[in-house]
């Protein structure tokens, strides 16, 4: 397997929590106090696990001996059966969530790589933003988010057809990205785990800052130089009331890899 290892390394100390997110706006604002953002978040991220585990299938990243059918929110996915990606994918979910509560990040990117880990063919890309309902007046309970993640499930599951095939051999990188971490600069920090299997494990996963063939144009490898060239495909949007979830996915021109275009 690849990118799954036991062993991690490096915990990330210096990146804080942000002072604001999506221009001063902080989530707890956004919401009565007598309305927590807890169970949503826990929701979302739920999803975010399970649906890194259906795109690694559906985008053929692992054989498909290697999952088996499940089922969340009562829709069937795809779950991977290796205990080490299962543990890798849990636990960098489990950061993920911290710090959307911590409001340190707002958008999680899983990033399909070629087998060199040089250039980044497509990312699948989760954002959170406060809801566009003010004051939480619109939330929806726990069981209609779930029945709207359903769709998400559902539209994920056929995003195959709508994406070109990625070149043999591919690898994944999950990454996270850091709120504004200043009010009078839109530089956003990318983080990014990393294992290695030379060090003793540590308690969670490492997060490094991500390199910027994995973070800048899709295609363009490490010369930021290169334009790169990418489509976006919207896949769904989920208003809960409370926050507003965005799944897109953006993808490279993968004819200089030796895959046919859309024309062909």
């Amino acid at each position: 397997l690849v990118d799954v290892h036991p062993h991690f390394t490096q915990k990330i100390h210096e990146f804080k929590p942000a002072s604001g997110c999506h221009n001063g706006t902080r989530l707890e604002e956004a919401v009565p106090d007598s309305i927590s953002l807890k169970e949503t978040l826990a929701i979302i991220c739920e999803f975010i696990e399970v649906s890194i585990h259906l795109i690694l299938y559906i985008r053929d990243i692992y054989p498909a001996s290697l999952f088996t059918r499940k089922k969340k929110f009562n829709v069937p996915v795809m779950q991977a059966t290796h205990p080490d990606l299962n543990r890798y994918i849990a636990e960098v979910v489990a950061n993920i969530h911290q710090w959307m509560r911590e409001q340190v990040t707002d958008k999680v990117a899983l990033v399909i790589l070629t087998p060199d880990r040089k250039t980044a063919v497509e990312r699948f890309v989760f954002e959170l933003v406060p809801s566009a309902y003010p004051l939480g007046q619109m939330a929806l309970s726990v069981p209609q988010i779930e029945q709207a993640l359903r769709s998400f499930f559902l539209k994920i599951s056929v995003c195959d057809a709508m994406l070109l095939p990625n070149p043999p051999g591919c690898t994944f990188a999950l990454m996270a990205i850091g709120c504004e971490p200043d009010p009078h600069t839109t530089k956003r920090l990318r983080f990014t785990s990393r294992a290695n299997s030379s060090e003793p494990r540590t308690e969670g996963v490492p997060w490094t800052p991500a390199c910027s063939a994995w973070t800048g144009p899709l295609g363009a490898g490490s010369d930021p130089g290169l334009p790169g060239s990418a489509s976006i495909l919207p896949l769904k949007t989920m208003d809960t009331g409370l926050l507003t979830l965005h799944l897109y996915a953006e993808e490279a021109d993968k004819s200089a890899f030796g895959q046919p275009n859309r024309t062909q």
